[in-house]
């Protein structure tokens, strides 16, 4: 069982890879990128942080793997344009 955090990086990290084979393919076809590669990438977030601690069953199975949550939000900029 894997903490929130670290399942949103996992996501963030397609993301980048596939923002970075659509423009290497819009490149070697002389063709614009799409608006949806223009969407923000979602932010780094630490590893061990958790959405929700409500749900006990999965947070106590987690502590006794001896995870350590954290619980400070990222600051996310909804209007970067960034690919990264």
């Amino acid at each position: 069982f894997w903490p929130d955090g670290c399942n949103m990086n996992l996501t963030r990290n397609h993301i980048i890879s596939y923002k970075h084979d659509i423009r290497e393919i819009c490149e070697a076809n002389n063709m614009p990128l799409p608006e949806g590669y223009y969407l923000p990438t979602p932010p780094e977030v630490d590893n061990n942080y958790m959405a929700s601690l409500k749900r006990e069953d999965r947070v106590n199975r987690m502590r006794r793997q001896g995870v350590k949550f954290a619980k400070k939000k990222t600051e996310y900029d909804l209007e970067q344009l960034s690919l990264f």
